[in-house]
């Protein structure tokens, strides 16, 4: 832990609790917005509301939803979850990055897992509030997710490194890292096969990752949080 750390360790606390708050304020959001969702999605299937097999979290962004029905309870519910995920997102990684600077090898993963981490709120924020072509659309809802998973793969090595923190946060951001390879690997082969499996690997995939994540980081901010209290 840096001297830093250590003379503001109240802060970074609270600043770890708040980042907890904030994953589970989202969390509840999503899953309200879910269950509001009227139904439809791109594809034109006679989808009844949100379907984790066949809807993604940007169908629900608009105020009419893929079905023609008015959606702006969702819609709205989403929206605000996905800012209060981008600013807790960046309270994380700002606040886990200063743990890392007393040795030049985990400063330098550290600043750029920081840039990652940040990055994905934006890029989030960019999917559900803008109105991009197709083509632009689809190129951030890959970088999103793939800055994340650099992000939590490059903190999990320096927990790896550094060894000082709880086995909690190392094995479960381990977990995270695990599957976020795995499931682009199941993706990448998804997207050359097409059809069904394309659509339905992409769209399920997605919906369990994001629940997962969003576990895993409620755990991450809990238990940095308890180990400052120490």
């Amino acid at each position: 832990m840096t001297q830093v750390v250590e003379e503001r360790r109240s802060f970074f606390r609270y600043t770890f609790l708040s980042f907890t708050i904030g994953m589970l304020i989202f969390l509840l959001l999503l899953i309200l917005a879910m269950a509001f969702y009227p139904g439809g999605n791109f594809a034109g299937e006679d989808i009844d509301r949100y379907s984790l097999v066949y809807n993604g979290i940007c169908d629900m962004r608009e105020l009419v939803a893929l079905n023609g029905e008015p959606n702006i309870v969702s819609s709205v519910l989403l929206k605000v979850g996905i800012v209060i995920f981008s600013f807790a997102s960046t309270l994380f990684f700002s606040a886990l990055c200063f743990f890392f600077q007393s040795r030049k090898i985990t400063k330098i993963m550290s600043f750029i897992g920081l840039f990652f981490g940040i990055a994905q709120g934006p890029l989030n924020a960019v999917i559900i509030f803008h109105h991009s072509p197709f083509v632009m659309h689809m190129t951030f809802v890959i970088m999103a997710p793939l800055f994340q998973y650099l992000a939590v793969i490059l903190f999990t090595i320096i927990y790896f490194i550094d060894g000082g923190f709880p086995k909690l946060n190392l094995y479960t951001f381990l977990i995270l890292s695990i599957i976020s390879i795995i499931f682009s690997v199941i993706v990448g082969i998804a997207t050359s096969v097409g059809g069904d499996f394309h659509f339905i690997s992409n769209r399920f995939g997605t919906n369990l990752f994001n629940y997962l994540s969003i576990i895993i980081f409620i755990v991450q901010g809990l238990s940095l949080y308890f180990y400052l209290k120490k």
